[in-house]
């Protein structure tokens, strides 16, 4: 399962598990985790038995440097859309404009997005992700709305990674088709593009 496997990524990351769990008991479909009843628990099993016992919304870590950090499922456009995964985590210097930050917020937020960066790659990669991004207080799009976020012009990410899948290469093109080309570059794991 990709919540697994992306909570998996996190740990390696440098990040651990807090205890702390949004769970709903609805088997409904939704598409955002306002339209179904939550709980808060707090659990110290295993991830596959936590995963195999409820339906997880978010779950909750912590990273030395970096503080709290939330792994959940995103909204989507449709019901019957499979919901992408979101990791969140305090923006630090990143939540100032570049020209207004002071020395030591520039660092961090170098810090942050090498980190952020690098956590994209390895998460999508992991997870056989469709495609990843990454930016500051921006809206995730689900797989049906990336065109029309796209066209519409929507605030969205400003860091895309499309991996280089070999058996979806139709997959592959959908979403690269939907992003502005002119600042698509390719790494040895896929493609990328932007910056914070």
């Amino acid at each position: 399962m990709a919540l697994i496997r992306c909570w998996d990524e996190l740990e390696r990351a440098g990040c651990t598990f807090s205890g702390d769990v949004v769970v709903t008991r609805s088997a409904s479909p939704f598409r955002s985790v306002t339209d179904v009843e939550r709980d808060a628990i707090s659990y110290r099993g295993a991830a596959a038995l936590l995963v195999r016992e409820h339906r997880v919304l978010a779950v909750g870590l912590r990273h030395a440097r970096f503080g709290a950090v939330s792994l959940s499922v995103a909204s989507t456009r449709d019901e019957d859309e499979r919901h992408p995964l979101e990791i969140t985590v305090y923006a630090g210097g990143l939540a100032f404009p570049a020209a207004l930050r002071s020395r030591g917020q520039k660092g961090d937020a170098r810090t942050r997005w090498r980190w952020a960066q690098s956590l994209l790659v390895a998460a999508s990669l992991r997870t056989e992700a469709e495609y990843g991004a990454a930016g500051v207080e921006v809206v995730f799009p689900s797989s049906r709305a990336l065109g029309g976020a796209v066209a519409q012009r929507v605030l969205r990410p400003s860091t895309w990674f499309v991996p280089a899948s070999t058996d979806d290469r139709a997959a592959d093109e959908r979403v690269l088709a939907a992003l502005p080309q002119s600042s698509l570059s390719r790494g040895p794991d896929g493609y990328a593009r932007g910056s914070p």
